[in-house]
């Protein structure tokens, strides 16, 4: 079984706090049209050829674009391909283990999951178990892919919004689903996403998930047999209404920090880890970002070693980006990028085969991508 990560313009530059030399060109940086209403980007290899594609989620569909491995996108044959009612979400595994990421796609407005193989050259066809079908109120908004109870196959994770629940999905490894999933209670409410990781690092995967109406985070250890706990201090409070969650070793020390994304005051908070893998015993941070932010991803982006963080800001119409350092952290200060409008999806991946990691977003209401080039000269 194999997991395949998500590596979830014109350009004015603006910082707080000490500036860092400039990371991305604006001549170069492109916009490329995907259809209406993109909402999740993902970057992985589709086609086997070592350069990165892209993954996007529209109202027609899931939108493929193949790269030439010099930042040059071309859409797939056949895509956009059918990915069920407002495609909300991308997650990504080896659900029917031959080797190429398949994808499960929950449906906004409908109370099903979307599983989608791939044929190793960008094209996606409808699973024979195309559709997951639980009671979701109202329905499915995020999707997570890890092998939960370790017996090689990929199984999914899911969050059932007002149903205050976080949902185990179970995988044979040849592409079906178990048809009743475990069903855990959780603070209100499991919105925008749920992530894996081992949190305690006991070698077992774990849950994270925002309880944004809560003001705090949702964290579930496992057990390495799928089955999970509440983690003795969750939930544990960040900022106000929490839209997104992500972790990393944003300062090199071998543990595990937790951001969130505070959807209702522009900020980001960070969880500091700590030996005991305690979060309520956390140093914690916050830092004023853009509005709105939905969507996080991490990446050494200025290539010093340590894990850095960017959001994508809906109604800021920006990402901001923010530097870790084996010091404090995360820098005090904010790189503020304009992409393209209502940014929602953001990812992060070499996508121009120079080893430098760029950033693309989704723009909801521009209907377009933005690839921001990294030009960092380290």
């Amino acid at each position: 079984m194999k997991i395949f990560n998500v590596l979830l313009i014109i350009v004015t530059i603006n910082f707080i706090g000490c500036p860092q030399e400039r990371l991305f060109d604006t001549a170069s940086s492109i916009n490329i049209n995907v259809g209406t209403e993109p909402s999740k980007v993902a970057a992985v290899d589709l086609n086997k050829d070592g350069f990165i594609d892209l993954l996007v989620t529209t109202t027609g569909g899931l939108a493929i674009y193949l790269n030439d491995g010099k930042g040059n996108f071309t859409a797939a044959q056949g895509s956009p391909f059918p990915a069920g009612n407002q495609p909300a979400d991308i997650g990504l595994g080896d659900f029917n283990s031959d080797g190429n990421p398949d994808v499960a796609i929950p449906n906004h407005e409908k109370n099903e999951v979307t599983i989608l193989f791939s044929d190793g050259q960008g094209i996606f066809k409808q699973a024979p178990y195309h559709s997951l079908k639980y009671n979701f109120n109202p329905h499915a908004h995020s999707v997570a892919a890890g092998d939960l109870n370790n017996d090689g196959n990929c199984d999914l994770v899911l969050t059932n919004f007002l149903g205050a629940e976080i949902l185990a999905v179970f995988g044979d490894g040849k592409g079906k689903f178990l048809n009743e999933p475990v069903r855990y209670t959780v603070p209100h409410y499991p919105y925008r996403n749920v992530i894996l990781d081992d949190i305690n690092k006991d070698g077992k995967i774990d849950i994270i998930t925002p309880a944004n109406n809560s003001n705090a985070i949702t964290i579930l250890l496992g057990d390495g047999k799928g089955t999970f706990e509440f983690a003795k201090y969750s939930p544990v409070p960040v900022g106000n209404n929490p839209f997104f969650v992500i972790t990393g070793d944003f300062n090199n020390d071998k543990n595990v920090e937790i951001a969130a994304g505070n959807f209702d005051n522009a900020t980001l908070t960070v969880l500091e880890g700590n030996r005991e893998n305690d979060f309520s015993k956390s140093e914690v941070k916050t830092f004023k970002i853009g509005e709105k932010p939905v969507c996080m991803a991490t990446a050494d982006l200025n290539n010093d070693g340590v894990m850095d963080l960017a959001t994508a800001n809906y109604d800021g119409n920006n990402i901001s980006i923010l530097f870790g350092d084996e010091k404090e952290v995360i820098k005090n200060e904010v790189l503020n990028i304009p992409v393209g409008s209502a940014p929602y999806g953001i990812a992060i991946a070499d996508l121009n085969g120079d080893k430098k990691p760029d950033i693309v977003t989704a723009n909801l209401e521009s209907n377009n991508i933005t690839i921001l080039f990294n030009v960092n000269s380290k």
